[in-house]
């Protein structure tokens, strides 16, 4: 990781992202998104605001935001981005099935596939 992300060293920069966040239209997910930060959903954009930025300066939650996923019954995570670390420590959760990383749209369409198929939804 070339920055300091999730410490007290990233504020500053957090501060200047909220305020261009202030600026950018946001609305809900229209499915849950557990923020890392909190293990909690957002129920409005402020909320969700809020939780974007504090993301950057505070530690992650990883216990918890994967004890959330759980609790919920989430049988299969997609982590974006480069890397597979997240990925490969949410293999080792119980109940959860698959665990993918994806860096690009091929990744993504594989992903998804693997899940369907899981489901029985394709064959």
């Amino acid at each position: 990781v070339s920055v300091p992300s999730h410490c007290s060293l990233m504020k500053p920069a957090a501060e200047k992202f909220a305020e261009a966040l202030e600026q950018t239209a946001i609305e809900l997910p229209t499915i849950p998104v557990i923020q890392n930060v909190n293990a909690g959903i957002a129920t409005d954009v402020a909320q969700l605001r809020q939780a974007l930025t504090a993301q950057l300066y505070q530690s992650v939650q990883w216990t918890r935001t994967m004890q959330s996923l759980q609790d919920q019954g989430i049988q299969y995570i997609v982590e974006c981005g480069p890397g597979t670390v997240l990925s490969n420590l949410a293999k080792r959760l119980p109940n959860i099935e698959k665990a993918f990383s994806i860096d690009s749209k091929s990744k993504m369409e594989d992903a998804l596939n693997a899940v369907l198929v899981a489901e029985g939804k394709i064959a």
